[in-house]
C-alpha cells in the first residue's frame, strides 16, 4: 500500500513563539520483528533508499560485556538498528527491528532551532515506511500494534527547581495534593489510560545540574496506544495521539507559561 509522502497540514495549531520544547518523537511498533540484521543486502539496500533525504547513517551497536572478567578478550558490539540523519530541519530517522521513530531534537545550549512541527514528523515517518516497504518488501513490514508520540520541554531555574518553580507553569490540578507543603522538585509521574484505550502520561522531574546542563526540569508530556487489530498504516492514531497532548497541553500549563512561551492558538 502506498502511504504517501506528502506534508499534511496541521489544523488547529499550536504555536509557541518562545518554546521550551527540546525533543519530539513519533514512534511505530511493527507487529512483529521485521529487520534482519544478518541480512547484510537488505541493509545495504535500505541505508541507499533512505540516504535520498537523510544523507547520513550511523550504525547502532548494544555493547555485551565478557561474559568473565578473567577472559582478557574485547566481544564487539552487535549490531541493533540504525540512526539516518543529515536534514536541516534536524529531524532524525531510527529503524531497530521492533521500533521505527522519527525524533526532532533541540538540546544544544545557545543554539535555538525551531520546531518543523507535527506535520513534517509524520510526513519523514510516512515516506520512510514506503521506502522500506518498496525496498524490503511490503511482507517485511506488513502491519504495526503501536503507535505514540513523546513531548519534551526544558524549563530552566534560577537554583535546584522546587514545587513552587512548577506551580509558575502546570495549574493546581496536575499537581498532586500531597506536594503542596514539599519543597525541593524530585519527581511525579502520571500515568492514565481514557476512555479510548489511549495512554497518556505526564512528567515532572528535576535535572542534575553539571558544567554542560543548566538547573531545571523536564516537562514530558506522551501519548499512544495499542492497536488491536494490527494496522497496514496507522495514520489516524499518529494524529489522535497529537490531538490528544494538544488537548493535554492546553488544560495543563498556567496563563504564566502562555505569556512566558508567548502562545498563539489558532
Amino acid at each position: 500500500m502506498q502511504t504517501g509522502s506528502r506534508m499534511m497540514a496541521d489544523p488547529d495549531m499550536i504555536h509557541l513563539e518562545n518554546p521550551p520544547l527540546v525533543e519530539v518523537v513519533v514512534r511505530l511498533g511493527p507487529s512483529r520483528a521485521w529487520l534482519d540484521l544478518h541480512d547484510l543486502q537488505t541493509i545495504c539496500r535500505l541505508t541507499s533508499a533512505l540516504r535520498e533525504r537523510l544523507p547520513e547513517a550511523r550504525f547502532l551497536e548494544d555493547h555485551h560485556p565478557s561474559s568473565a572478567p578473567f577472559i582478557p578478550v574485547q566481544i564487539e558490539g552487535l549490531l541493533s538498528g540504525i540512526r539516518f540523519s543529515g536534514r536541516p530541519d534536524g529531524i532524525s530517522l531510527t529503524v531497530l527491528p521492533q521500533l521505527i521513530f522519527v525524533q526532532w531534537e533541540n538540546r544544544a545550549l545557545g543554539e535555538p532551532q525551531d520546531y518543523p512541527h507535527f506535520g513534517a514528523l509524520e510526513d519523514l515517518l510516512t515516506w520512510a515506511v514506503d521506502i522500506i516497504r518498496q525496498t524490503a518488501g511490503s511482507s517485511a513490514l506488513p502491519s504495526f500494534k503501536l503507535a505514540n508520540i513523546s513531548y519534551t520541554n526544558f524549563v530552566p531555574t534560577q537554583t535546584r527547581p522546587s514545587w513552587q518553580d512548577v506551580r509558575r507553569y502546570l495549574v493546581p490540578e496536575a499537581i498532586p495534593a500531597c506536594l503542596e507543603d514539599s519543597a525541593l522538585c524530585n519527581e511525579v509521574n502520571l500515568s492514565w489510560k481514557n476512555d479510548e484505550g489511549r495512554d497518556h502520561r505526564l512528567l515532572v522531574r528535576a535535572l542534575r545540574s553539571g558544567e554542560d546542563m543548566p538547573r531545571g526540569f523536564e516537562l514530558v508530556a506522551a501519548a499512544g496506544r495499542f492497536l488491536d487489530p494490527a494496522q497496514t498504516w496507522p495514520q489516524d492514531d499518529l494524529r489522535a495521539n497529537h490531538e490528544a497532548l494538544k488537548k493535554l497541553f492546553r488544560s495543563v500549563i498556567t496563563r504564566q507559561a502562555r505569556q512566558e512561551w508567548r502562545w498563539v492558538d489558532g
